[in-house]
């Protein structure tokens, strides 16, 4: 008797997870949003969090990109770029992205000062 419960319990639970299988995977990562606010192009730009690195390749003026990443610890964000046409890297870090349960989407602001703000705000569920 006690050996069926379990396999009703172990069935239950298999049936469960096939039928709600999209409501319990992960629902996605968070997201930087990157504004490129000077009047030069960004050229190979890279923002660590942690041990995960985004690339953005070009970025002209007044134009964003978007990238996804897992985050999952809680770290200090790093931003290195190039402007088009000057030689040398700049570089920023400030901000925190954290490892708790709600997705994040963290936006940079970057100008001509080589000064960036960062922001972020949480990102309701889908529904």
């Amino acid at each position: 008797m006690k050996r069926l419960l379990i396999l009703a319990l172990f069935g239950a639970t298999a049936w469960y997870g096939w039928k709600h299988y999209d409501g319990l995977r992960n629902t996605g990562g968070n997201e930087a949003t990157v504004v490129n606010q000077s009047s030069r192009a960004l050229e190979r730009l890279r923002l660590t969090a942690g041990t995960e690195t985004v690339v953005i390749e070009h970025l002209e003026p007044d134009a964003s990109a978007t990238r996804t990443f897992r985050g999952g610890v809680d770290a200090t964000f790093r931003l290195v770029w190039a402007y088009q046409g000057l030689m040398g890297e700049q570089q920023w870090s400030g901000g925190t992205s954290t490892s708790g349960p709600m997705r994040m989407r963290h936006t940079f602001l970057v100008d001509d000062q080589n000064s960036v703000i960062w922001n972020s705000e949480v990102l309701l569920p889908k529904k």
